[in-house]
């Protein structure tokens, strides 16, 4: 589907209200996204370690500041810092590698 065709189509904001969700379903959902995220962040960290290049690199930073966007903000209600999730993830990822 062509972008033009995608901006064309109504959005969901044009006709449902907030309290049309389903806020269990909406929890879920951005548990789910979290956890890939973590995911490929920790899949990052231990890559880039074992292979350390530019691309990896590039890979492993452009991950991690998905963590400090309002994005993560939103997705995690503002119940987490950011930069030390991240932090924390790589850490564990990393656990017992020297």
């Amino acid at each position: 589907m062509s972008e033009d065709l995608f901006a064309q189509r109504p959005r969901m904001k044009d006709y449902l209200k907030p309290e049309d969700l389903n806020t269990e379903a909406c929890v879920d959902l951005a548990a789910t996204v979290l956890g890939e995220q973590a995911k490929e962040l920790a899949h990052a960290a231990r890559r880039y370690a074992n292979f350390p290049s530019k691309e990896n690199r590039h890979t492993l930073m452009t991950l991690k500041k998905f963590y400090e966007t309002d994005w993560f903000e939103v997705l995690s209600c503002g119940l987490a810092d950011g930069k030390k999730a991240a932090e924390d993830i790589i850490r564990q990822a990393l656990r017992g590698k020297t």
